[in-house]
């Protein structure tokens, strides 16, 4: 819902380097994204093992050297697009001068310089409290649309399943969600 960002954020600072911290198994929905330069893992499943098995000092050594990377890379604005207290967290720990929340959540809000709201802006749009939050940020929003990058192999092995199940088009159902929009 928020892919369509780092696209506003370029239109407006196109020198802009955009970094996405997402945990492992959402690497792949933005390694390929147009707009954003660099994924940044975020090792839950390590660090919830080491705190699982009692080994604190070597996960608050993982916490101190993930932090200490983060901060090399000199951030300028770092985005709570959850609103939670770990994403919160996280946020801190980029070390930006500037850290705003989206909705901020769980004392997520103890981490940011600003906060706003999430149902804010019109909801008739799926990713709604994006648009707002980058309307609020100064960005151009008028072609705010969700994006995916996808590899050259991704499309290649979605066309050949699509001509396989003699399919054209598709279409997906989130049928699962408490958001009217989706």
């Amino acid at each position: 819902m928020a892919s369509p960002l780092p696209g506003a954020i370029k239109a407006r600072f196109p020198q802009a380097r955009i970094s996405w911290l997402c945990q492992p198994e959402c690497k792949d929905l933005l390694s390929d994204h147009p707009y954003v330069d660099e994924v940044i893992l975020w090792p839950r499943k390590e660090w919830q093992q080491l705190w699982k098995e009692g080994h604190y000092f070597q996960l608050h050594r993982k916490v101190r050297d993930f932090k200490k990377n983060l901060r090399q890379k000199n951030f300028d604005l770092a985005l709570d697009l959850q609103g939670l207290l770990k994403s919160g967290y996280l946020t801190w720990l980029s070390g930006a001068n500037k850290k705003v929340g989206l909705g901020s959540s769980e004392g997520s809000y103890l981490f940011m310089n600003k906060v706003l709201p999430r149902d804010q802006g019109d909801t008739s749009f799926i990713g709604s409290e994006y648009r707002y939050l980058a309307s609020q940020l100064g960005y151009e929003t008028s072609e705010f649309r969700m994006q995916l990058g996808l590899s050259q192999s991704s499309n290649e092995s979605t066309t050949t399943l699509l001509k396989r199940l003699g399919l054209e088009a598709y279409f997906v159902i989130c049928p699962f969600t408490t958001r009217p929009q989706k």
